[in-house]
């Protein structure tokens, strides 16, 4: 659909109310700015700048701290005074009829919501509900039953490891928590005998494992249901565990929208095959809103690996992909669809893919093993020297303590930047490991206990 017909729709649904955006990073909604309303911005970190008619705050003012995304979880800090003083300032912000755009569920913002609930509507999933598509097994068994290519997991208990030592007779294996994003608690075992020692426990007393597939191309789809239908985003490849960029193996360091376009056209159709069948069956399950399909594409198979039932860390690029091209973007869909607009008409995957503009984006992590002050300039700086160089966000600030896996900057490219979606071109890979030793500036120090006693 032709962004500005839907911006009218929408429009024209919400009335007086304004759009608040609740998110991880406050730029990745910035491809809203012409969405009338738009006028407050709520995230962990980052900032939308001036333009805001009512301001952009980031719980990193309160806190001081740059966390790791991909660990952090405002719900397990509620009781803190900083999020305490960033809810307060939520609060005052919904003093007028709003709509609040979150980037996924959580209970710090159902709270919220409940509480506001004569002034306040969420245009998102409750944490309660959206908590079990988030269960990667329980997803992974209801999308078995589709009978679609998949990586097919098998779940471990803690006191049964011999099956996974049974499958490492076959080669590599993977093992994979629960709950999980980013990258995080992913782990590849070669050898039985480092099987114990990788091995990872938690209250479910079991993991995921599946044998490890060499070679493949992780490949990441965007898309939103809406009550009769579901509509696709642009697909990328995804970088990931690229060296100078994450600590972590299996890290989430990007997207590469112009990769993407080097797929032979059937197999573009089969990740769409897979991803409507996905999207029905969340549809049958009460989900509603944006959620995206990862696969990996082996011997021009896509093989259908997780699904994250949320906006994602491509929604940035995705959205401003659309918008450059005057289509409706991911988070327009979505709040279209939570507020029961009509589904647009259906668009091929392959066509949607081939907008205007080749763009990657590439996300530089802290590799420091403890927090520290990091100056992201000289970073910046030897990224400018790239001519495929469009522009950078997120940048860390000195006046922060970054923690070990946050993010330092996010880099967005005019070009592809990768080809297998794990090694990216020596231009860039040059930077990534070049500007790293001289980024840090102070150590952080936990202050000594020594005569408070």
């Amino acid at each position: 659909m032709r962004r500005g017909e839907l911006i009218e729709m929408i429009t024209r649904a919400l009335g007086r109310r304004q759009v608040i955006w609740f998110g991880t990073r406050a730029e990745d909604a910035i491809s809203l700015s012409d969405l009338p309303g738009f006028d407050w911005s709520f995230a962990l970190q980052g900032h939308q700048g001036s333009r805001m008619a009512g301001g952009s705050v980031a719980l990193e003012d309160f806190t001081g701290r740059r966390v790791d995304l991909d660990t952090y979880d405002i719900d397990e800090h509620l009781l803190d005074d900083e999020v305490g003083r960033f809810r307060l300032s939520m609060l005052r912000a919904l003093s007028r009829p709003s709509c609040v755009l979150p980037y996924r569920a959580t209970t710090f913002l159902s709270s919220i919501g409940f509480s506001s609930s004569d002034r306040c509507r969420i245009l998102g999933m409750f944490r309660g509900h959206q908590e079990a598509f988030e269960h990667k097994p329980w997803m992974e068994m209801a999308v078995a039953e589709l009978d679609i290519p998949r990586i097919k997991w098998r779940y471990v208990a803690d006191n049964d490891q011999m099956q996974a030592s049974s499958m490492l007779e076959e080669g590599p294996v993977m093992l994979r928590q629960s709950r999980s994003t980013g990258g995080v608690g992913l782990r590849r075992v070669e050898q039985v005998e480092d099987l114990p020692e990788e091995w990872t426990y938690g209250e479910e007393a079991f993991l995921s494992v599946a044998p490890f597939v060499d070679g493949g191309l992780p490949v990441n789809v965007g898309a939103v249901i809406w009550d009769h239908g579901v509509t696709l985003h642009p697909g990328s490849v995804q970088l990931i565990g690229v060296e100078g960029c994450t600590p972590r193996p299996f890290g989430f360091c990007g997207n590469d929208f112009a990769r993407f376009l080097d797929l032979d056209e059937s197999v573009i159709d089969a990740i769409e095959d897979s991803t409507r069948a996905v999207g029905a069956l969340l549809h049958s399950l009460g989900f509603r809103g944006a959620f995206g399909v990862d696969f990996l594409i082996k011997d021009n198979v896509p093989l259908f690996m997780e699904v994250n039932p949320r906006f994602q860390g491509s929604t940035h690029l995705s959205a401003r992909i659309a918008r450059e091209a005057d289509e409706s973007c991911l988070l327009l869909d979505h709040i279209g669809a939570l507020l029961g607009l009509p589904v647009p008409a259906p668009v091929r995957l392959f066509e949607l893919s081939r907008w205007e503009g080749r763009r990657s984006h590439l996300v530089f992590h802290s590799l420091e093993s403890s927090p520290a002050r990091i100056d992201p300039r000289q970073l910046t700086r030897a990224l400018i020297g790239i001519p495929a160089l469009i522009d950078v966000d997120q940048l860390t600030s000195t006046e922060l303590w970054t923690e070990p896996g946050g993010v330092v900057l996010r880099a967005v490219f005019s070009d592809s930047i990768s080809a297998d979606g794990f090694q990216i071109i020596d231009e860039v890979a040059s930077v990534a490991s070049g500007a790293r030793g001289a980024v840090r500036i102070q150590e952080f120090e936990i202050p000594s206990l020594e005569g408070i006693r």
